[in-house]
């Protein structure tokens, strides 16, 4: 018999698969992921101008785990697929939103040495100190 069998991959450019094998086993890695989402949107929550960004995350934490636990625990053998689309889909949602966070954290972090106070406050808390402001002066 020539060839392969059936389902055989060829080992030429497959560095990438061989380092994500070498390193740890899948269920790992989706484990740190949700994990460390779900103490970031804890942290964020905690924090008064992240708490909308914390709720997020959470939301989208809770949807991983509530999916991946219906296929593995609730043995959805039936539109399986499916079921891990919305896995994949909302794990890629939380990468996402750790890159933009990420991104933030090094545009404020890079900000806060050069710009003043006023400039630092969010543009929510700004705002608000303006509509306080002219509340304050109506009303007076």
């Amino acid at each position: 018999m020539e060839g392969f069998h059936p389902g055989a991959q060829t080992p030429i450019s497959s560095e990438w698969s061989d380092l994500r094998a070498a390193l740890a086993p899948p269920g790992l890695w989706f484990a740190v992921l949700l994990a460390g989402n779900m103490l970031l949107g804890l942290r964020a929550f905690a924090a008064r101008d992240e708490r909308l960004c914390g709720i997020g995350v959470l939301i989208v934490c809770a949807v991983v785990a509530g999916e991946f636990l219906i296929c593995t625990i609730g043995n959805a053998h039936y539109e399986l697929e499916r079921h891990l689309f919305t896995v994949d889909a909302a794990c890629d949602v939380l990468v996402i939103a750790d890159v933009v966070w990420m991104v933030d954290g090094l545009v404020r972090r890079r900000q806060s040495g050069r710009a003043p106070a006023t400039a630092r406050k969010a543009p929510l808390d700004a705002a608000g100190s303006i509509v306080r402001a002219k509340i304050s002066a109506m009303s007076s």
